[in-house]
């Protein structure tokens, strides 16, 4: 919201970039400031911050045009994609690297749950790397044919 003030955006396109863009420098912060080798080298592989800012500005930018529309059954329900649910996926992802790190360095033969937890969290970030990016190629699509 804050991007959107400064800059004024007018597009899905422009939210979806314009929000993607902080979650990359937040991303790559996050990791760095973290040590977490394991997150470190997943943020590489799937740069989620990135893809779960960019979800999160294509979602507001769908809030802004139903309110718009008075449509407030479908503000409600982009404003809790936009919010609630990034935020909820957000904190899973995390829990689950600092879980996985845990059991990795365990003593104990939890090591199987950080095994089986780590291939969860994998296969959570392939699926949802490739939703996000087919849906972020349509919504370029549809800007082009705008232009």
């Amino acid at each position: 919201m804050k991007a959107n003030k400064k800059y004024n955006f007018s597009s899905e396109k422009e939210y979806m970039l314009g929000a993607g863009m902080i979650g990359l420098a937040y991303g790559i912060i996050e990791k760095l400031a973290s040590g977490n080798i394991l997150a470190i080298i997943l943020g590489i592989i799937f740069p989620m911050p990135f893809l779960w800012q960019m979800n999160q500005g294509r979602h507001y930018y769908k809030y802004i045009k139903a309110k718009e529309e008075n449509d407030n059954k479908k503000a409600k329900k982009e404003l809790f994609l936009a919010t609630f649910m990034i935020f909820l996926i957000h904190g899973c992802w995390d829990a689950s690297l600092s879980l996985i790190e845990y059991f990795a360095n365990s003593k104990t033969s939890s090591e199987i749950i950080g095994i089986i937890l780590l291939i969860a969290t994998l296969l959570f970030g392939i699926i949802y790397l490739i939703v996000s990016i087919v849906k972020i190629v349509k919504v370029l699509k549809k800007e082009k044919k705008k232009e």
